[in-house]
């Protein structure tokens, strides 16, 4: 015997229940009480139901790629039984019986609705467009199916503004796959900065190269690193003729997205288009990573604590919760021992003066009075940085 919480007509009854949020002793309700409660209900939905079942033609996007970013997902394999899947279904149920025939119904009377669906083919540069026409099941209130409901998927011609915003996107990601090798930076073993494509980028970084030792260097205000890498990054994005492309093409983009209503939902995936990772390596193998978003002259420069990484390979966030169990350049153990943002250790009392050398003793002013003294110690290429802690 089938479930009577199971009939159409009752889910549907719930479901504007449970929507409404009135469920107090709703699955304790017997099915004489709860078609008492329905009569109503039914009364009032009856007039809708032709409505629903005739209501205006929709349309959906989808912007898939693998060359976009993390915001933008990877196409489907069956363009259109994914069309068949991201339309809607209906479901009418008539106030009446079969068994005392006056459920006369007719086709006719539900049409039914078509739903466009557009995919945005990004990494092949093709637009596909389906009509997808959904005709609604519609079932007596005892659940017995007066029409049988159905759906079909069409292909048919995209416009000429959905084609060129897909044009638009395939010459976005273009531009952006660019980026990533004109902003990775790195020392060479001549001691030249150079990018990733090997090309010099000593002029990229004017006012930071001598501030930027390490990448922690970063993160100091006593040494202004931040501010001056955030200058050359400004200037180098200013001068950079593939950024302003990218930035002029976005702006674009955003203009013809906003004449298509399927597409807003992507505004925000689509402005964040004109963001970069940049990433400068360091000659004691520090390493800084900087997340960069510019669109129509406005910006910010991010610091990515959990993909830049000290010396020693730990992440930025890891380093400022745990602290370092060593350094690898005096630079790095100097920054260490001076930040108010990574915890140090007291030196040990049993600590080897044989095996290391006391490179630096760091002393910073208390602002209340007093100071704190840190020791730095070198053996070979590698450094630790260790408190004077009072009893140690």
């Amino acid at each position: 015997m089938q479930d009577w919480k199971s009939i159409p007509l009752v889910r549907l009854f719930l479901a504007e229940l449970q929507a409404d949020g009135d469920v107090k002793g709703l699955h304790k309700m017997g099915l004489p009480a709860l078609t008492r409660a329905m009569l109503f209900t039914l009364i009032v939905s009856t007039a809708s139901f032709y409505s629903i079942a005739n209501t205006a033609d929709s349309a959906s996007a989808e912007i898939c790629s693998t060359a976009l970013g993390f915001d933008f997902e990877a196409c489907p394999q069956d363009f259109r039984a994914s069309a068949l899947a991201n339309s809607p279904q209906q479901m009418d149920i008539l106030p009446c019986e079969v068994e005392d025939g006056d459920c006369a119904v007719s086709e006719a009377t539900y049409p039914g609705k078509t739903h466009y669906v557009t995919f945005f083919d990004v990494d092949n540069q093709q637009t596909l467009k389906y009509a997808v026409t959904t005709k609604p099941g519609v079932y007596d209130r005892n659940n017995n199916e007066l029409i049988t409901g159905s759906q079909l998927a069409t292909a048919i011609a995209p416009t000429k503004q959905e084609v060129n915003v897909t044009a638009a996107l395939a010459e976005i990601a273009r531009l952006k796959q660019s980026m990533p090798q004109h902003y990775q930076l790195y020392r060479d073993e001549d001691g030249v900065i150079r990018d990733a494509s090997g090309q010099l980028a000593e002029a990229r970084l004017l006012h930071s190269s001598a501030l930027c030792q390490t990448a922690l260097d970063y993160t100091q205000t006593r040494i202004n690193c931040s501010g001056a890498l955030n200058t050359d990054i400004d200037n180098a994005i200013a001068r950079d003729p593939n950024f302003q492309s990218l930035q002029a093409a976005i702006t674009k983009l955003l203009h013809a997205t906003n004449q298509l209503p399927s597409l807003h939902r992507f505004t925000a995936p689509l402005a964040n288009l004109a963001s970069f990772r940049l990433v400068r390596q360091f000659s004691d193998s520090s390493e800084l990573v900087l997340d960069v978003t510019a669109i129509q002259g406005a910006g910010s420069i991010v610091l990515n604590k959990h993909a830049s990484r000290t010396t020693e390979q730990r992440t930025f966030a890891g380093a400022m919760e745990y602290g370092t169990s060593g350094q690898g350049s005096h630079r790095e153990a100097k920054v260490v021992a001076i930040s108010g943002f990574i915890p140090k250790r007291c030196e040990p009392v049993d600590f080897s003066h044989e095996d290391w050398q006391l490179a630096e003793r760091v002393t910073l002013a208390r602002p209340n009075g007093g100071a704190e003294v840190f020791n730095i110690y070198r053996r070979q290429d590698r450094y630790i940085t260790y408190q004077q802690c009072t009893g140690s």
